[in-house]
């Protein structure tokens, strides 16, 4: 694992952050020529974008805080340690999705024509930050004996907690393949969609799906689990389910509202 990629003297280039960082400025200029190809401003997907980040990372922190509650109750400088790890995707999802819906209203765009021109560039994105935490060693599998299992170093998170020369499952690579192969095929049926809104719900179906996969495979300590599902589970039953009826109603109006 590298979780830090170069230092400058004091200061130190994390993989995490930069991952991050890359996954924003493609997706945001990607989004953003896209717009103008449906005659929207690209200063309203630049604006959007930026609120998108920040609202993404403020929830995705919230919720993990949630899910590990107790420890941040004992451990209260934990809460603004960014660099010690912590984010969960559903809550950067929640918080981005509560920040689109105000800005779009706001300037009165069509809340799923928007929505679509973001959604491939939402699962190339997730697929470029998983590498972060792959080079971070966050989010790590459980053990296996699979010709997928990885011998994780015993300085690295999964080492600390199984211990050396144990081979896991590379959960973070499994969910950058799988979030880029949605982003291939959200670009490929662009021109086939019949509605707004359809590549967006498209892909919280198939993200939802997958993400609740992969879920079993994870071997965090700390996976908020009720009764028999984890805090990301439940979450991926909700918006998948979700996903079908705005789906579902979406195609039988085929309505274009903001």
């Amino acid at each position: 694992m590298h979780p830090i990629l170069f230092q400058l003297g004091p200061i130190k280039i994390y993989a995490y952050g930069t991952m991050l960082a890359i996954a924003f400025m493609i997706g945001i200029y990607r989004a953003a020529s896209d717009a103008e190809k449906e005659g929207i401003r690209k200063d309203y997907l630049f604006d959007l974008g930026f609120y998108i980040v920040l609202s993404a990372i403020i929830g995705a922190r919230i919720l993990y805080i949630i899910v590990n509650i107790k420890f941040f109750l004992e451990n209260p400088l934990e809460i603004i340690l960014f660099n010690h790890g912590g984010l969960v995707f559903y809550g950067g999802l929640i918080g981005a999705f509560i920040a689109s819906y105000i800005y779009i209203n706001k300037h009165n765009l069509q809340t799923w024509q928007i929505s679509d021109l973001i959604a491939p560039y939402l699962a190339l994105g997730i697929s470029i930050t998983r590498i972060g935490c792959f080079l971070n060693g966050c989010c790590f599998g459980k053990e296996t004996n699979s010709i997928f299992g990885i011998n994780c170093t015993i300085d690295s998170p999964a080492g600390t907690f199984y211990g050396k020369n144990v081979f896991i499952h590379p959960t973070q690579l499994y969910e950058f393949t799988y979030c880029f192969l949605l982003f291939i095929l959200l670009i490929v049926l662009k021109k086939y969609k019949k509605f707004h809104g359809q590549l967006f719900w498209l892909f919280i179906l198939l993200y939802s799906i997958l993400r609740s996969m992969n879920e079993i495979l994870r071997g965090d300590v700390e996976r908020g689990i009720y009764w028999i599902f984890s805090t990301s589970q439940w979450i991926s039953i909700f918006t998948g389910l979700t996903a079908v009826i705005m789906l579902l109603i979406l195609r039988k109006n085929k309505i274009k509202f903001a």
